[in-house]
This record gives C-alpha cells, sequence and structure tokens, in this order.
C-alpha cells in the first residue's frame, strides 16, 4: 500500500477504510449509525405504499384555487370598502410572489467562486374579473392617471408620500393562501399569507371585444411594480 493510502487509513475512523482510492464503510455500529444490520443506504430508503405517502401528509395539500387577494388603494387618490371588498371575489388569479438573489462571479485560477448579490423583486400581476360597473377598472385607472396624467407630463399625486402610505401614490396589498378545511360558521384558514410593500400599477392591460366571444366574461390584467414584499406570520399579520 502506498504511504499516502496508508496514511489516510490511520486517520479515518475504525469503521472507514480505503479501498484503491474509496472510502468505504465496514463493521457498521448500529448503535451509532441507527442502522437495521444492512446498509446505510437502505436505512435511508423509504416505503412507497399508497397509505405510506397520505400517512406522511396527513395534513393534505394547498389548493391554487383557495386564495384571496387584499386590494388596497392610495388613501390620497381613492377611499372606497367596497371596491377592497369587490377585490375579494372578483381578482380571479394571481400568485404567490418570487424573487430573485443575484449571482457575483469571482473568478480565481481557473475556477469561479459564486458569491450572493442583491435581491430584486419581480413585478406582482392580478387578473380581476371585470364586473359591469367597471369598479375596479376604473379605479386602477383613476390611480395611474393621478401617477401620470394622459395629456402631460404631469402627476396630481401628493409625491412619493410617507411612511404609512397616507400620500402619495404608493399602496400596500396582500395575497392568502386559504385552507380547505373549514367548519360551519367558521372563516377560512389561512395557510400563509404575503404583502406587498409599496406597490403602483405600471400596466393595466387592454380587454378584447369580439362579437364571436360567446359565454365569456369580460376579464383585465394589473401589472404592479413592487418595492419589496415580506411573509406574514400571526405575529406581524398587519
Amino acid at each position: 500500500m502506498r504511504p499516502l493510502v496508508r496514511s489516510l487509513q490511520s486517520e479515518q475512523p475504525k469503521d472507514l477504510r480505503v479501498y484503491g482510492g474509496f472510502f468505504m464503510l465496514e463493521n457498521i455500529n448500529k448503535s451509532k449509525y441507527k442502522g437495521d444490520g444492512t446498509t446505510l443506504l437502505k436505512k435511508m430508503a423509504k416505503r412507497g405504499t399508497i397509505d405510506d405517502f397520505k400517512a406522511n401528509v396527513a395534513s393534505d395539500f394547498a389548493r391554487p384555487n383557495l386564495f384571496q387577494v387584499d386590494l388596497a388603494f392610495p388613501s390620497g387618490i381613492l377611499q372606497n370598502a367596497d371596491l377592497v371588498n369587490l377585490g375579494k371575489f372578483t381578482v380571479r388569479a394571481a400568485n404567490l410572489p418570487s424573487s430573485q438573489i443575484g449571482v457575483i462571479e469571482v473568478p480565481f485560477r481557473g475556477r469561479v467562486l459564486k458569491i450572493a448579490g442583491d435581491r430584486t423583486f419581480e413585478p406582482w400581476t392580478i387578473t380581476i374579473m371585470n364586473d359591469s360597473g367597471f369598479g375596479l377598472r376604473s379605479a386602477f385607472e383613476l390611480w395611474a392617471s393621478s401617477i401620470q396624467a394622459y395629456n402631460e407630463n404631469f402627476t396630481s399625486a401628493a409625491g412619493l408620500g410617507d411612511t404609512d402610505d397616507a400620500t402619495g401614490y404608493f399602496a400596500d396589498m396582500k395575497v392568502h393562501q386559504l385552507a380547505r378545511d373549514v367548519k360551519t360558521g367558521d372563516k377560512p384558514k389561512i395557510l400563509k399569507s404575503y404583502k406587498f410593500y409599496n406597490i403602483f400599477p405600471s400596466a393595466i392591460a387592454a380587454i378584447d371585444l369580439d362579437y364571436g366571444n360567446n359565454d365569456a366574461i369580460e376579464e383585465f390584467t394589473v401589472e404592479m411594480q413592487v418595492q419589496y414584499w415580506t411573509p406574514l406570520t400571526k405575529a406581524t399579520d398587519d
């Protein structure tokens, strides 16, 4: 045996031995490795019956069609609780947010060290079923026109606003993932919530009109820019 291998052997625990350049386990101590007398790999495997699967996910799965969006509008632009309540029912689609952490690649002698860069937040898009009164669409159009007028490069919003978003053109919104197990008379249980801070609409999508579009309702999307978001817990759900 070469000196290097012999040296490696002498420095390893008794359960490890070097064979042909590979470390191998031998004389496995059951109490040390909590094994069943076979191999560690076998111990890592899980049974795959449907009963085992069900038992390990006994609390069920989250469903993408069980959610609620809490809209909000800048108080200096629009104050209408009915529209906020309408949004709880007519926001047909949304998403739980995403964010990315940038990567900085630092070269070193033919290799690259990857270290964390800056975090960025993607725009948040919701899909709204258009009510016959155009309530929410008109609200978002008013919000957007307060940020940037239709016919001139001016804003009627009072600047960026204060820390509470009581002025300016920013607002905070929430999205909630709801549970299925709701008992009679109880409110839906919230599994997970996210809060979007200092957002504003950057794009209100067109609504297509078509003589041949039967058995359908109008929908439109609103894309909003997000400064940042945070997951909410029961202690911080505000």
